[in-house]
């Protein structure tokens, strides 16, 4: 029995024979063909990465519009009118136009004094210069 399985053994390695130099030739020309292989499957990596990029991309952008959107909702359902922070806002304007409301009324009021002292000047000198007139036709008698 154990010389009948040898002999099966090499009768199956021969029916198999044709089929490995068959396969020899095929690795063979696989050999002549793996360059375009190669070059067929860098392509197609190429293309796979890009469409890769491209979808991260999508995504990306489709998540900062929602993340900004819902920002907006956000900040539309604050009431400013009735918040502390609009108060603050509000007293500091209120403050400021105050302040630059009095200094203007206070340059208004040392103009209109110093055009006074102008005045009161004028009228001193036209006074002197009239007495000293008076006095030189005194004088002259």
């Amino acid at each position: 029995m154990a010389l009948r399985n040898k002999t099966n053994d090499a009768r199956k390695k021969e029916e198999e024979m044709p089929g490995l130099i068959f396969n020899n030739i095929k690795i063979a020309e696989s050999d002549e063909n793996k360059n375009e292989f190669l070059i067929t499957r860098a392509r197609k990596k190429t293309t796979a990465k890009k469409w890769m990029w491209i979808g991260a991309a999508g995504f990306s952008v489709i998540i900062f519009f929602i993340a900004a959107w819902s920002f907006k909702i956000k900040l539309s359902g604050i009431q400013w009118n009735k918040s502390p922070e609009n108060e603050i806002i509000n007293s500091a304007q209120k403050d400021l136009n105050n302040l630059f409301s009095e200094t203007k009324e206070n340059e208004l009021q040392k103009l209109l004094i110093a055009t006074q002292i102008k005045d009161v000047v004028s009228q001193i000198l036209n006074n002197a210069a009239a007495d000293s007139a008076a006095t030189s036709s005194i004088n002259k008698k």
